[in-house]
């Protein structure tokens, strides 16, 4: 069993990690509401790391949740087969746990396995990754109308729109929080 620590809610931001209901949750929004002379409330909209459900919860601004105390483990991706990806040391994750983050991955990029009570619950990767394009139709003149794109299959497999100038062979720099395109590296 995990040792639980109570934090005060105004100390959760995007990103904070605390537990609600012996579950692990992510803080995707944080919201502090004064009304009047009332005391103040705190809504947050957060992740849960086990069943990847969104909820929101409100809290009086004088209140505790548990502090998640997990545990993080940095390694690098190596590759994915079918129903698992494989990263140093041996670590397999299921498919499943890292399905939207996968795609950004190629091999030997570095990134944090998340672990709530000795089980893996989240892949964290870098916010940006650069990768090699692959394949992506030649640009069309006079097809420059205004912000004209083209999709792009980069190294690891993921398709996204890319700018006209972008060429088989570029590095492009992928924003992997909207899996947009950044920049030409």
């Amino acid at each position: 069993m995990v040792k639980l620590e109570l934090m005060k809610v105004t100390s959760l931001r995007k990103g904070a990690l605390f537990v609600e209901n012996q579950d692990p949750w992510k803080v995707l929004e944080y919201t502090h509401i004064k009304v009047g002379r009332g005391g103040a409330n705190i809504k947050v909209k957060a992740r849960n790391l086990k069943t990847d459900k969104i909820r929101e919860f409100t809290y009086n601004s004088g209140a505790k949740v548990a502090d998640a105390d997990m545990e993080v483990i940095k390694t690098k991706f190596l590759y994915r087969t079918g129903h698992e990806a494989h990263f140093e040391e041996g670590q397999v994750l299921p498919i499943e746990l890292v399905a939207d983050k996968v795609d950004y991955l190629k091999s030997g990029t570095e990134v944090s396995i998340l672990y709530f009570e000795e089980e893996p619950i989240d892949l964290l990767i870098p916010i940006t990754v650069d990768l090699k394009v692959r394949k992506t139709s030649a640009a069309v003149v006079g097809n420059t109308a205004g912000n004209a794109t083209k999709e792009a299959h980069l190294e690891s497999g993921l398709k996204l729109q890319v700018p006209l100038f972008v060429n088989e062979g570029d590095v492009v720099r992928v924003n992997t929080e909207n899996g947009s395109y950044v920049t030409r590296v």
